[in-house]
């Protein structure tokens, strides 16, 4: 529905700017009409800013509390112990 909407008001000559947030951060990304309605196929998918945190809270408790046990654990190797810690860091 507001697919049909943006498409009736999208002019030919403008241009749009849409913000993309990744896991490594925030991106804009701007949008014509012909790439808007080209021939690739964008996967657009929204979401309330409280889900998403609540999903992140829920990633970052499970991954702490396997982080913990990992970087303990004599077996672990020195690499694994740097990927663990780069990931601990982005969740904080």
């Amino acid at each position: 529905m507001w697919y049909a909407g943006y498409i009736q008001y999208f002019d030919k000559k403008d241009t749009k700017f849409i913000r993309v947030t990744k896991g490594f951060g925030t991106s804009l990304t701007e949008f014509t009409y012909d790439m808007f309605l080209g021939g690739e196929s964008y996967d657009f998918f929204v979401e309330s800013k409280k889900d998403v945190e609540a999903r992140r809270e829920k990633m970052k408790a499970n991954f702490m509390a396997i982080y913990a046990m990992m970087m303990q654990d004599p077996s672990t190797k020195e690499y694994e112990k740097v990927l663990l810690k780069r990931t601990a860091y982005l969740y904080n």
